[in-house]
């Protein structure tokens, strides 16, 4: 499953231009079936840019993919402040905490807002992380978690939807391989058809 997303990462923020959010809702304006993404906090970088994309995604209405390093307390925050959510927010290449991830999806569906967790074999996967990111996966609700990638290659997204899938998915919630395809993928649906029966504009 693969869709199109706009938007600034916060690896980039400090580049923005001036009218970066009018270019943006007018691209996303363009695009009904565009997301919103990858936007989020990394570490230093200020949350204005974050925040302001985040309420554009809420106010459109789009599915979001969020980024988020080091930065999980001022995440938590911002969420918590902003009045509305986008319909849905994926979490990319997850390394937070279960009891975050539980506090978010609690407060996000106050607000109407389901909440994904994405794992990707470059991030979850590494040898240092891998018992971790096992007993994350096997704590998440089965219905909030997605295959990612995080690659700009498209000729290696296959293999490393396998490796997730295989490596990590499969033997954390005790599923076969086949189950945990059909399972990621129905959420991978869900996540991207979030907005289609309320799609507000205001």
């Amino acid at each position: 499953v693969a869709a199109r997303a706009f938007g600034v990462h916060p690896w980039f923020a400090d580049t923005a231009t001036k009218d970066y959010l009018e270019q943006l809702e007018a691209v996303l304006r363009n695009d009904p079936a565009a997301l919103v993404g990858e936007i989020g906090l990394d570490g230093q970088y200020e949350s204005d840019i974050f925040e302001s994309q985040l309420a554009l995604a809420a106010r459109l209405r789009r599915p979001t993919t969020v980024h988020c390093v080091g930065a999980y307390g001022h995440m938590r925050r911002v969420f918590e402040d902003a009045p509305r959510l986008p319909p849905a927010l994926a979490m990319h290449s997850y390394g937070g905490s279960f009891e975050f991830g539980r506090d978010l999806r609690n407060l996000a569906r106050a607000k109407n807002c389901e909440v994904f967790f994405g794992f990707s074999a470059t991030i979850n996967g590494r040898p240092n992380r891998r018992r971790k990111q096992l007993d994350l996966l096997a704590a998440l609700p089965a219905d909030a978690i997605l295959l990612e990638t995080d690659l700009e290659d498209a000729s290696l997204v296959d293999a490393h939807l396998r490796t997730v899938l295989h490596d990590l998915v499969a033997p954390a919630r005790g599923w076969t391989p086949d189950h945990a395809l059909e399972r990621c993928h129905h959420n991978a649906l869900a996540f991207l058809s979030s907005s289609s029966s309320s799609r507000r504009t205001d």
